[in-house]
């Protein structure tokens, strides 16, 4: 399947695939590729909810919004970022929200809206993040498109390298922990799946199925399932301790653009260019209800710690919050005015 121009833009590859980018050096933050335009309405590319569930994070072009949740209003921006920010975490205690941009993540701390520390030295756009269940390990997806696929781990409260997972040939855009904190699973454009020991940063397990880029994975909670979906328009189930693929769904009649698994394991809900959120029983992969009529496709999603908010990104610019118990829609966050 080729890979459409809704999905290149879906990933932001604003710069050109194939370009290498130098690596800064270490405490700087890098200049962004002369060729990188941000539109002035720029679609929602990445969501994250606080733990707690109050505070919604949203990226649009090179801005960060931080929304209250109840209230639906914006409470800060946070600006700075050389580029456009492609990923966005919370800490599992909330207090670090993390932000990924043309070769570094920057670290906020979200209630005073300063920056804490900035990792730089990825290779191009870090496209996906993930805290260790214990908060002291952050892994930052990236890779140069057609070239190379990497994760670098970084010690969070030193703000050190702590490794780097470098098999993957061509960019990486989903990363996963297992609930355990030993095992990390990545998803590249290079039709695989990976599972690793993060200790020895070996690989365990190299899952091959898809027939197009891979753009999400999630774990099960108690870690002995993967659920991975991409841009063949299916998602897929392993077995994370055997190797093995359980089952496949073709899930959307288009790309599936994102992933996110709710904490308590029922749910799988996947975002699609067809104008879909689809949401799956986390168990036995049924299909449960479909979410429509979301304009422009659905380019990113989160669930709450709690598993009773699920938030979506579009390439519309707004952000929307479901229950998912219900498919009920709860809010719609358009862009701040003068977006």
């Amino acid at each position: 399947m080729k890979t459409s121009l809704f999905l290149a833009a879906a990933l932001v590859c604003l710069a050109g695939a194939g370009r290498t980018a130098p690596t800064p050096p270490a405490g700087t933050v890098p200049k962004p590729p002369p060729s990188v335009k941000v539109p002035a309405r720029a679609p929602v590319v990445a969501v994250a909810l606080r733990p707690d569930g109050k505070v919604l994070a949203v990226s649009r072009g090179a801005t960060v919004e931080l929304w209250d949740v109840a209230a639906g209003t914006l409470l800060r921006e946070l600006t700075g970022h050389p580029e456009a920010v492609h990923s966005l975490q919370f800490s599992p205690d909330g207090k670090l929200l993390a932000a990924g941009a043309y070769q570094v993540v920057r670290l906020w701390n979200p209630e005073s809206g300063m920056v804490l520390r900035s990792l730089p030295g990825h290779p191009d756009r870090v496209t996906a993040l993930a805290f260790s269940p214990d908060g002291a390990t952050l892994a930052a997806a990236s890779g140069v498109p057609t070239r190379s696929g990497e994760v670098k781990l970084w010690n969070v409260a030193a703000g050190a390298a702590a490794g780097t997972l470098a098999e993957h040939s061509d960019a990486v855009y989903g990363v996963a922990f297992s609930p355990d904190g030993q095992r990390l699973a990545t998803a590249s454009a290079d039709k695989s799946v990976r599972l690793w020991d993060v200790k020895s940063g070996k690989t365990l397990f190299t899952f091959a199925g898809h027939t197009d880029y891979v753009l999400g994975v999630a774990f099960s909670p108690d870690g002995k399932r993967l659920t991975s979906s991409g841009a063949d328009r299916s998602i897929k189930r392993w077995d994370a301790e055997s190797g093995e693929q359980t089952a496949t769904t073709e899930a959307h009649k288009k790309q599936v653009l994102c992933l996110a698994a709710s904490t308590d394991g029922k749910l799988v809900a996947t975002g699609s260019q067809d104008q879909s959120v689809k949401l799956w029983d986390g168990n036995n992969g049924n299909a449960v209800r479909t979410l429509g009529g979301l304009p422009a496709g659905v380019l990113s999603l989160a669930f709450s710690k709690d598993s009773a908010l699920l938030a979506t990104g579009g390439g519309d610019g707004t952000t929307r919050l479901y229950n998912p118990a219900n498919g009920q829609l709860i809010k719609q966050l358009p862009p701040p005015a003068g977006n």
